[in-house]
């Protein structure tokens, strides 16, 4: 493995960032202290990053040795809460620091879940059914408090956490095993994209996987697409018209299948955590950890850094001022209108060229008009009463 060589700090000089042009409210936290060029995320190359010291992008850009490469970059960081499109070893041999934003999105995320959860059923026909969620991070904790707090039956199964912590977690039953959420009425994915491990999530649901699926089972992916295999789900639909399928996340993006996009229930851009708090919250995350990796790096005293940045507050909509399951769902659906999103979504890709549906996927991100967000964090270690 080639190691990247950072370069030491000039004196009084201000840093210089190159930043992916999606990176929401950076130039008013880095005004007056540093240089920023921003780039489209697929478009950021080597010859950007010649005289850069700071390398910040989203999702979408493949942060490893040929980007790296002969440049001079000391810090890295993602806005985003996967890290599956950046070589974390290379950055560690290497000496260059990182971050990234766990959580920033997470509100988001739940509302998305639960506008096709409300979609999808009768608020009625909930109260009777079971709701699995896989991962117990930021996104499923919200979650499952939301899901609690509302007085639907969540169930839950983590492979990196043990029974016995799962069995003290206030909002949700624990599951031993896979198979017992893929028994589930409702099964929403929100694990990491990993390939190695006995815990790996590469292609967890494929067709073995997901035929044990139940009738009329409603499946929601808004983690990563890989996790479910594409192939395979396309297969499985087009055998089994009882199931609702929501994807947000595709394999092969920026190209899915635009077959499987088709035949799905429910489909967006991945765009399920693009509201202006999470974009916000995602910046100011990683900003602020590039400010505490300068100050504790004796080889960069010499920048001209700021010891604090002003973080921007941030609003969102109290899930505790709508206790009651129907006043939320009506919030919520004005909030993220999903059969909308859907109906604009599949048209743009049903009248796309196979050869420009990179081209209009990604400018469906970039043109996606960020929304408000609950704020469900408050439910978290909290024991709320269940409401009717």
């Amino acid at each position: 493995m080639s190691i990247l060589t950072p370069k030491s700090a000039a004196k009084g000089r201000r840093l210089s960032i190159v930043a992916d042009q999606a990176m929401t409210g950076l130039l008013p936290l880095v005004d007056g202290w540093a240089d920023v060029i921003t780039v489209a995320g697929r478009e950021i190359s080597r010859r950007h990053l010649s005289e850069a010291d700071v390398l910040l992008v989203r999702s979408i850009t493949q942060v490893n040795q040929q980007l790296l490469r002969d440049g001079c970059v000391s810090f890295v960081g993602t806005a985003t809460i996967g890290t599956d499109h950046i070589d974390l070893n290379l950055l560690e041999h290497s000496g260059v620091g990182f971050a990234y934003a766990p959580g920033c999105n997470a509100n988001a995320v739940v509302d998305y879940v639960m506008s096709v959860i409300l979609s999808s059923r009768s608020i009625a026909d909930l109260r009777g059914q079971r709701i699995g969620v896989v991962g117990y991070g930021n996104v499923g904790r919200r979650l499952a408090a939301c899901l609690n707090y509302f007085g639907l039956q969540c169930y839950v199964y983590d492979p990196l956490l043990d029974l016995a912590e799962l069995d003290q977690m206030e909002h949700c039953h624990s599951v031993s095993n896979l198979d017992g959420i893929l028994d589930c009425d409702i099964v929403s994915l929100h694990v990491p994209l990993t390939r190695t491990g006995n815990a790996a999530t590469e292609h967890m649901l494929d067709l073995v996987a997901l035929k044990k699926l139940r009738k009329n089972a409603t499946l929601i992916n808004t983690s990563r697409g890989a996790v479910i295999n594409n192939h395979d789900l396309f297969e499985l639909l087009s055998k089994r018209n009882d199931l609702v399928v929501a994807l947000d996340v595709w394999e092969f993006e920026p190209q899915p299948l635009k077959k499987l996009v088709e035949r799905v229930s429910y489909a967006t851009p991945h765009i399920a955590g693009y509201s202006s708090a999470g974009k916000v919250r995602g910046t100011q995350m990683i900003v602020s950890a590039m400010l505490k990796y300068y100050a504790g790096a004796s080889s960069c005293k010499n920048y001209c850094l700021p010891e604090q940045v002003t973080l921007t507050p941030l609003a969102c909509v109290g899930i505790q001022n709508h206790p009651q399951l129907e006043a939320y769902a009506k919030k919520l659906m004005l909030i993220f209108p999903l059969e909308q999103e859907t109906q604009s979504f599949k048209r743009d890709m049903m009248n796309t060229p196979a050869d420009q549906i990179p081209e209009v996927f990604d400018r469906l991100r970039k043109d996606y008009q960020l929304r408000e967000e609950f704020d469900y964090t408050a439910l978290i270690n909290t024991v709320v009463e269940h409401c009717s």
